[in-house]
């Protein structure tokens, strides 16, 4: 995947360079403007599993896209241009020995290599209870490539080294699939705070701006 930074935060633009036969896999509504060699189907966004009766649940539940949109060239050269959902960061995810697991809305874009599963997260009835603050559903990368997701506001990454890190689910854009994740409810003065207990080894990223969106409450 070819692609150069156009502008950074807080409103990034990525400009991608795409040959005859190569495929990237973007979010719907991100792009700005393209070559008119550019075409553009878009899918049902079952990733490796599931179908169309799931992408609905996904879509209703945790504010997951229905489609997902797959932009290929027949020309030797060309050109597309995104812009992120909101004033933030984009950065890349190089997928092989690391896999991530995604919020939903911080997905921007994919090379072909990249493979990705819908996730069920909410398996138990104090998870169920907490269906306002955690998605049901969230997208865990499989294959090799590299992503880009976006943020809102500056990202971080926070490095899990056998201890235990708490962040706001509000915050929380991805993690390595390789720490046990874990949705809390902690209790205080002024009510219930809803977050993310990530423990083991991997790592975290996080956002600076509270972001709300379906499937999820201000803590």
């Amino acid at each position: 995947m070819k692609y150069e930074m156009q502008s950074q935060a807080p409103f990034p633009m990525i400009r991608f360079a795409l040959s005859r036969g190569e495929k990237i896999l973007i979010a719907p509504g991100s792009m700005t403007y393209c070559d008119s060699a550019i075409h553009f189907e878009s899918k049902v966004n079952t990733g490796e599993g599931g179908g169309i009766f799931s992408a609905i649940g996904r879509a209703l539940t945790s504010g997951q896209s229905f489609f997902i949109t797959h932009v290929t060239t027949d020309a030797v050269n060309a050109h597309i241009t995104l812009g992120a959902p909101q004033p933030g960061e984009v950065c890349e995810l190089k997928l092989g020995q690391e896999q991530w697991v995604l919020q939903d809305g911080v997905f921007l874009a994919c090379d072909d290599g990249v493979n990705y599963t819908m996730v069920r997260q909410s398996r138990t009835l104090s998870e169920m209870f907490m269906s306002a603050s955690v998605n049901h559903f969230m997208m865990e990368t499989t294959g090799r490539g590299s992503m880009l997701i976006a943020s809102c506001g500056a990202l971080r990454e926070v490095e899990v080294n056998g201890d235990t890190v708490i962040v706001d689910n509000t915050h929380a854009v991805a993690w390595t699939t390789g720490l046990t994740f874990k949705p809390r409810i902690l209790w205080n003065e002024i009510g219930a705070g809803f977050v993310y207990e990530f423990s083991g080894y991997g790592k975290v990223i996080v956002q600076s701006c509270c972001r709300v969106s379906p499937g999820k409450v201000d803590s």
